[in-house]
């Protein structure tokens, strides 16, 4: 039992570790964006 449930739980902590890298994937991209004054920006702060 033990081990199924520490199981399922490092494969919700590598759900989330991939869920803050888009995250941050995401941010970088707005902030390369903002930086740029590129007039398609706005799209990503939506």
């Amino acid at each position: 039992m033990h081990g199924q449930e520490r199981r399922q739980h490092r494969g919700q902590k590598m759900k989330w570790c991939r869920s803050v890298k888009d995250m941050h994937r995401k941010i970088t991209t707005n902030t390369l964006f903002f930086l740029a004054g590129k007039p398609d920006s706005n799209e990503f702060m939506h």
